[in-house]
């Protein structure tokens, strides 16, 4: 008929229309068609599409790419993990003075260099935090065999409670670098400090108990 029915058939016709309906239909179409439509879309999609598999062009790699910094922290508990100083060609940047946003560039070998002539300053620089930037990233992350943080012989990081002696109220709060202080300077000092038990257990590298 030369005019349309006023109700659409319930089977679909065996034929297609010769012309394109002014109006697209309120549901898709089960089936997609076979070939792509001549004019894009006016709007986007909501969603991105997904890919069953990725084209080769953008196929990810056969290993993985390293990063010149370590910057995530499973790179460095991988440090800690094996005990080992980020590599020493790598410069990392160090808040100077701590606590700022200016910074100047250095390598774990800043801290290295001391254990011999200035074991007292090694444990200062190892607890600088905001190292790349990262507030809770200290030197003794990036250097943990130069700050003796790794492995079964380390210095805790933490400062830790020492009790005073008994009929004496209150306690201190020392770092072990209470200890690494005064090993060359005065190790009779040293070796009292390091028969207390808290630092003992808390200073083990400090006090060379392994």
């Amino acid at each position: 008929s030369e005019m349309p029915s006023e109700h659409p058939s319930e089977l679909p016709s065996e034929m297609p229309s010769e012309h394109p309906s002014e109006m697209p239909s309120e549901l898709p179409s089960e089936h997609p068609s076979d070939l792509p439509s001549e004019v894009p879309s006016e709007s986007p999609t909501a969603s991105p599409s997904v890919s069953s598999a990725p084209s080769g062009l953008f196929a990810p790699s056969s290993a993985p790419s390293v990063s010149a910094i370590p910057t995530n922290t499973a790179t460095l508990e991988n440090l800690n993990r094996f005990c080992i100083d980020t590599d020493p060609s790598i410069r990392f940047i160090v808040p100077d003075p701590p606590g700022t946003n200016n910074g100047k560039r250095k390598t774990c070998k800043w801290v290295q260099r001391l254990k011999n002539t200035q074991p007292n300053l090694i444990w200062k620089r190892c607890g600088i935090v905001g190292v790349n930037g990262f507030p809770n990233v200290s030197i003794a992350d990036y250097c943990p065999k130069a700050c003796d943080t790794c492995g079964s012989c380390q210095n805790s990081r933490e400062r830790f409670v020492i009790p005073n002696p008994p009929g004496v109220e209150g306690s201190i709060r020392k770092s072990c670098n209470w200890i690494t202080r005064v090993r060359n300077a005065s190790p009779n000092l040293w070796f009292k400090r390091c028969a207390i038990d808290i630092v003992a257990e808390k200073c083990a590298a400090g006090c060379e108990l392994c």
